[in-house]
């Protein structure tokens, strides 16, 4: 044996004799997502995103129209501008009454500065949803329902018995047993 001889043994490991597997076939017809792309500013070194076509991303927008909602403002309606919030707030006249009505006594204020520039749109959100907790209209009370259901009981009970007293007035007709009973 001649010392090539093993070298070419070992180099058929390191041939690529086999094609490499399919990747899963997309709905599109293509093999892979699109990758991303060199960014065109060649200050920047970072990639930036393959360009979306128009019938994805009409898809994407109506999935997403579907699960939270058209003009689902939520976040932006909740933050509030902080050029309007560097004024401090005054309390609403129904807190102050509210407090003083019923102890008769003014509410202590709290000398301890808050570091949280936030704290106040913090305090005027509260305030807005309570009010309009408040405001809204009030539902049947459970007494209310206590009774609505305690009626539906009965007329169920009624229709019970009004369906036996029918069965057994027809079993007295047939049979000889329930002609003695009268009902």
């Amino acid at each position: 044996m001649n010392e090539d001889e093993p070298l070419q043994a070992l180099w058929s490991i390191y041939e690529k004799s086999t094609a490499s597997p399919v990747g899963r076939k997309l709905k599109s017809g293509k093999f892979s997502y699109r990758k991303p792309v060199e960014n065109p500013n060649s200050s920047s070194q970072k990639l930036i995103p393959a360009i979306v076509s128009k019938q994805t991303q009409h898809d994407r927008q109506k999935r997403q129209i579907n699960t939270i909602g058209k003009n689902n403002n939520m976040m932006s309606n909740w933050l509030v501008n902080k050029n309007k919030d560097n004024e401090t707030p005054q309390p609403t006249e129904y807190h102050q009454d509210r407090d003083q009505g019923e102890t008769g006594v003014e509410p202590v204020t709290s000398t301890v500065s808050n570091p949280d520039p936030n704290y106040n749109t913090v305090i005027i959100r509260l305030e807005q949803q309570m009010d309009s907790y408040l405001s809204a209209p009030k539902y049947l009370v459970p007494q209310d329902l206590n009774k609505i259901y305690a009626e539906a009981d009965s007329l169920n009970c009624r229709k019970l018995l009004s369906a036996s007293r029918l069965s057994t007035r027809r079993r007295q007709t047939k049979t000889n047993h329930f002609k003695s009973l009268r009902l």
